[in-house]
């Protein structure tokens, strides 16, 4: 049986210079730090590759939680860019998210994917049947060629919040408006254990083990 564990990370703090979210602002002092410490926590995972989206905040977190878990194989995907599944019809959301859908449409932007299209597409490239040929076609044979036998295929997915809430409400079978009030941290850590067949298992959404308070940022509801 196939088996993939995937780690999906919103990537860490950006250093924005101002309220707008600027497709080229790297990490924050604050940021940089979160990754270390993600790294740190995956450092015994033995993990097999670090992928991430284009922009440059998934790529320095990516870096860097690569570096500080000791994983070499990095690379870049669209699969893991920044994306807004919006429902064409308003009507498929319950009334209390139906403005905020209304809104970000009209807004447009390239994130904006309507029905999901694109996550659906991402999340069939990170299934339990084709994690391993994405990552062959991303990197070639060499990530994860040492694992022992039967032992499943580790992954960092770096990326935005709305696509860490996608993950977790396909791994769910929730229905697809559910991404919505899932709202991941910076740099927290959601693991999804995936097998052919089975339904996916949800090992953790959220996690903030790895930061203390002072490093925490993005968070929607303060936790111990």
């Amino acid at each position: 049986m196939t088996e993939v564990l995937l780690h999906v990370v919103r990537h860490a703090e950006p250093g924005y210079a101002s309220d707008s979210e600027e497709p080229s602002a790297g990490l924050s002092a604050r940021g940089r730090a979160q990754a270390d410490a993600l790294g740190a926590r995956l450092r015994d995972r033995r993990v097999d590759a670090v992928l991430h989206g284009p922009l440059v905040r998934a790529r320095e977190t990516a870096e860097r939680v690569a570096a500080a878990a000791g994983c070499t194989a990095v690379a870049e995907t669209a699969h893991l860019d920044d994306r807004t599944p919006l429902p064409r019809d308003v009507t498929q959301a319950p009334e209390p998210y139906r403005r905020f859908v209304a809104s970000a449409t009209a807004a447009g932007g390239d994130e904006v994917d309507p029905d999901g299209v694109a996550l659906d597409a991402a999340v069939a490239a990170f299934s339990a049947g084709g994690a391993a040929r994405t990552v062959s076609l991303l990197l070639g044979d060499r990530p994860g060629a040492d694992r022992p036998p039967g032992a499943p295929l580790r992954l960092v997915l770096v990326t935005h919040a709305f696509v860490v809430g996608w993950f977790v409400r396909h791994a769910l079978d929730a229905p697809r408006w559910r991404w919505m009030g899932l709202n991941p941290s910076h740099a927290s850590l959601t693991v999804l254990h995936l097998r052919d067949d089975v339904p996916a298992n949800l090992l953790g959404f959220d996690d903030l083990g790895h930061l203390s308070p002072d490093l925490r940022s993005g968070v929607v509801v303060d936790r111990p």
